[in-house]
């Protein structure tokens, strides 16, 4: 047999060729896709951060001015706002401002069940005082758990909420839109029943504003407002806490710009 009259080996078909092309393009089209994917998820990873951290915000605020209503319906009520802590005879501190708004947070059975006159973490109260409430914890805080709280009351002489000592809207003598009540603080290992919050005594001492984050913090102000503070001097920051401080800045009086 010549060489002529060998068995040639077949020429690749037109089809097979055309399929071969359209799986190089389908990979090289997919591995573009994954790269700038990649590039695209990488872009939108700030973004998509940012916009949950404003919906934290804004779930915190509206916890702080849940929080603001209830303090002013137990005062259409009492005609006062709540004492921040309530000694016992011997001077130990028993009760919290926040046990006392439980009826104005939706838990009056709670409430009805707490025994005011033993200590927030005397026995009989350990099972309710246990209990998270979800109003008392910021979404801000990664770490919170159990039944702690993220919002503490500024304490101490001349505050609304001073401990041991009731005082009502007249008393607030700067304004109410002036005047802080309580603040966020993120970290705060405090249980919401327990009578310990943020004195501003303890704050002037330490020079600067306690665990506040320097970035800014959520305040709830007496009337009931909530404002994102930024830059407080710690001398601005005490004056916003006292009622009756007529040095206060005009910066974060009437018409301030502020969150509400």
């Amino acid at each position: 047999m010549s060489y002529a009259e060998m068995p040639q080996k077949p020429a690749p078909s037109s089809s097979s060729s055309a399929a071969t092309i359209i799986i190089i393009v389908l990979a090289v089209g997919l591995g573009f896709m994954l790269v700038c994917g990649g590039v695209l998820v990488a872009l939108l990873l700030p973004a998509i951060s940012a916009a949950r951290d404003a919906a934290r915000r804004v779930e915190s605020m509206n916890n702080l001015k849940q929080i603001g209503l209830a303090l002013h319906s137990y005062h259409d009520t009492y005609g006062r706002f709540p004492a921040s802590r309530i000694d016992d005879a011997n001077g130990r501190p028993q009760t919290s401002w926040r046990t006392a708004l439980l009826p104005f947070v939706e838990q009056q059975p709670m409430y009805d069940q707490y025994d005011f006159h033993q200590a927030w973490d005397s026995p009989v109260n350990q099972n309710l005082v246990s209990v998270p409430i979800k109003i008392f914890m910021s979404p801000r805080d990664p770490n919170i758990q159990g039944n702690r709280t993220s919002y503490l009351a500024l304490t101490g002489p001349g505050t609304v909420l001073e401990a041991n000592k009731f005082s009502a809207m007249r008393d607030i003598i700067d304004g109410t839109s002036n005047t802080l009540i309580a603040v966020e603080v993120v970290g705060s290992d405090v249980p919401w029943a327990e009578p310990r919050d943020l004195n501003i005594e303890d704050v002037r001492m330490s020079g600067q504003p306690g665990d506040l984050d320097p970035n800014g913090f959520l305040a709830l102000f007496a009337d009931g407002s909530v404002q994102h503070l930024q830059g407080l001097t710690l001398e601005e920051f005490l004056s916003l806490a006292r009622r009756d401080d007529q040095s206060r800045p005009d910066k974060y009086g009437p018409g301030a710009a502020g969150e509400h």
